[in-house]
């Protein structure tokens, strides 16, 4: 709901904003917002069918809203979900990013968030993501945990910058999972 409101407000000054929303689901956002273009490689119903790594921009937007996609998939496929990001937003755009991050909780109940690694390389990334998912196939899949460092770390390296973070649980699990949340933006040159 702020995340509309804001917006909202955005479009009120700028009526023709190009809004992406990259694993928009059943394309909510569309319901609320003008001119939004949604993907997602589930649902038949959206303006592209396919997913984030395979999608070809025809444009660049003012504004990419990725709630939820990239805790999926390998650490490869991370890496090409935020270069596509940083292809598909418009050079003073603004990416409002958020994902899940905390399944590790399950195993460290005393844990205040999740488990979190430090040392910022691409390496240190690969190793610390998990992988006891089945996709809708039923196929294995990986569950990449997002932390603060893991963000940092993957969109630095593909030319993105990222805002404040912030935190809220998101109240579907017990126990408590965190959302992450946090702008990114081009990077400055």
């Amino acid at each position: 709901k702020n995340l509309i409101e804001r917006i909202r407000k955005m479009q009120a000054e700028k009526p023709d904003l190009q809004i992406l929303d990259l694993g928009c689901g059943y394309n909510l956002y569309k319901k609320h917002l003008d001119n939004v273009t949604g993907v997602d490689p589930y649902i038949e119903s959206v303006d592209y069918l396919c997913r984030v790594e395979d999608f070809e921009p025809p444009q660049k937007y003012d504004i990419v809203i990725c709630f939820g996609p990239m805790n999926w998939y390998t650490f490869d496929l991370q890496v090409r979900n935020m270069k596509k990001i940083k292809e598909c937003l418009a050079d003073t755009g603004v990416c409002y990013w958020s994902h899940v991050h905390n399944y590790y909780k399950v195993y460290q109940e005393d844990a205040v968030r999740a488990h979190t690694w430090k040392a910022g390389t691409l390496e240190d990334a690969f190793r610390n993501n998990a992988f006891y998912f089945y996709d809708r196939q039923w196929k294995y899949n990986q569950y990449f945990n997002w932390t603060e460092e893991a963000l940092e770390t993957i969109s630095g390296f593909c030319g993105l910058s990222t805002g404040e973070m912030q935190y809220d649980d998101c109240g579907c699990y017990r126990p408590p999972m965190w959302r992450l949340f946090c702008e990114l933006r081009h990077k400055e040159i």
